[in-house]
């Protein structure tokens, strides 16, 4: 059977993927189509996320020239409601910059291609297993061989279960829907701000309420999310 070889295959296309082939093929241009990302799905695809992008990652788009192309609406303010009562109202120019994670990750993704890596996408990683050289990729279409394999898979790893082992982490489960602004009474989209909300909690921080102002296909949104 056919076996492709690769240096470096990243099981997953999110941005810990897609920055990762940036990284390295900014550090060493050699590496030009030897990076080969792999995911399960096909971009541009929805992501259940809030989509706020710290100060620290607007820095790291910067540190790989990767201007924020996409639409964002940027948060200068936050109010948190905790239980006992208390409010924390802060604002802080340039606090989060909020964008729709179909957009952002397709951007990244869209420039490591363009800067040398490989992307195969609607291909499903079935198996993964050591050899004397590196590590064997079987999916659904082919089969791989990589000196270095990342995984950057998210949640319920498969790299992870079937190279690294270990007990299984707990999984974060979350749901959101988007509204538009004008059919809701939250005033966070013209004060640039996002809420959140642990008022639900009964115990420990298990979990809290969120919304989010958004932009979606250029109309003003508010994300609402429950994250458990």
């Amino acid at each position: 059977a056919r076996v492709i070889a690769r240096d470096i295959v990243i099981i997953g296309s999110g941005p810990a993927g897609s920055s990762t082939a940036l990284h390295l093929l900014k550090n060493d241009p050699a590496l030009r189509g030897e990076v080969l990302l792999l995911d399960k799905a096909v971009h541009p695809r929805e992501k259940i996320c809030a989509g706020g992008l710290i100060p620290h990652t607007l820095d790291c788009l910067h540190e790989l020239d990767i201007p924020l192309s996409v639409p964002h609406v940027q948060v200068d303010r936050a109010f948190v409601r905790v239980p006992s009562g208390y409010e924390v109202d802060c604002a802080d120019a340039g606090m989060c910059s909020i964008i729709r994670r179909d957009e952002f990750d397709h951007l990244l993704v869209r420039t490591a291609c363009e800067r040398g890596a490989d992307l195969r996408e609607n291909e499903k990683v079935l198996e993964l297993r050591r050899d004397s050289s590196g590590v064997v990729v079987v999916t659904d279409k082919e089969t791989y061989h990589a000196r270095v394999v990342v995984g950057a898979d998210g949640s319920g790893s498969r790299v992870r279960r079937q190279l690294v082992g270990g007990e299984g982490e707990a999984v974060g489960k979350a749901i959101m829907c988007d509204l538009p602004v004008t059919e809701t009474t939250w005033p966070g989209f013209g004060q640039q701000r996002y809420d959140f909300n642990f008022l639900p909690v009964s115990q420990g921080l298990k979990g809290y309420l969120w919304e989010f102002p958004c932009l979606i296909q250029g109309v003003p949104h508010v994300n609402v999310g429950i994250y458990s």
